[in-house]
């Protein structure tokens, strides 16, 4: 098997790798072995085709960080996402949805926890979303 080949076969396993939520991190990396594919099939000597490599993330990685920042602070998440930071709340109404209750933060439904002891959550009240606990809203009655 040729250099470059090698090169080619695990710069695509990184970039099927992405899909199991590296950030955009092994689909830089991947990116970064297709250029020592490139180097290794001109023949440059293989200490060359790791630098080259090297220098390729260097520069990749960062700027796919950026751009999974990008993508996860855009589009109907931008309020779920911030909930929780400081100083940060959502109120909201308390929703049914094929037949389960929670909320609607920009558009996108999140379960609600339930409150413990207490009544459960009644479809129209206001509630103050507080965090989330995966993609369960925890959140409290909203005082009158």
């Amino acid at each position: 098997m040729e250099p470059w080949q090698i090169w080619v076969i695990v710069g695509l396993l990184l970039a099927v790798g992405e899909v199991l939520g590296a950030a955009f991190v092994a689909l830089a990396l991947g990116l970064a072995c297709l250029l020592g594919a490139l180097l290794a099939s001109m023949g440059v000597e293989f200490k060359l085709q790791l630098l080259g490599v090297a220098i390729a993330a260097v520069i990749l990685i960062p700027l796919a960080i950026g751009a999974y920042r990008r993508r996860q602070q855009s589009g109907d998440n931008r309020a779920a996402a911030m909930v929780g930071e400081q100083h940060y709340k959502v109120r909201t109404r308390v929703v049914e949805h094929n037949g389960r209750i929670g909320v609607r933060i920009d558009g996108t439904f999140y379960p609600l926890a339930a409150q413990g002891d207490e009544q459960p959550w009644q479809v129209g009240s206001e509630v103050e979303v507080l965090g989330f606990e995966g993609i369960t809203a925890k959140a409290r009655p909203c005082l009158p």
